[in-house]
């Protein structure tokens, strides 16, 4: 419950900006992203690494991640994280992390592109 909770308030602000009304025939399978895949921070956690993979769901643009990773100096050994990728036909796509979910208690909305 308490990682559906961290999806919603991650959701919430995105969504309320989507230039679209959210309805049952909008929903569907989130295939797979630009964003998808195993990296590394060798600058800030040396040895770590990031995985990011899709959830399955999506609602027009915009699709359920999740970030697992961890291991590298200074940061937990494992942790996950959710995430939202909006990848629009003609706009560069966007990975949007909520770091504030524990372990790593960061930022709530640290985009990517």
């Amino acid at each position: 419950q308490g990682r559906r909770l961290a999806c919603l308030r991650l959701l919430s602000p995105v969504l309320a900006l989507a230039p679209f009304v959210l309805a049952p025939a909008t929903v569907a399978a989130a295939d797979s992203s630009v964003f998808e895949g195993r990296y590394t921070d060798p600058n800030n956690h040396p040895g770590g690494i990031r995985e990011i993979t899709v959830e399955g769901t999506a609602v027009g643009a915009y699709k359920l991640a999740k970030v697992r990773g961890g291991g590298g100096r200074g940061e937990p050994a494992n942790y996950e994280l959710p995430a939202i990728i909006v990848e629009r036909q003609g706009v560069p796509a966007q990975i949007i992390i909520d770091f504030s979910v524990a372990p790593k208690n960061g930022p709530r909305d640290f985009a990517g592109v």
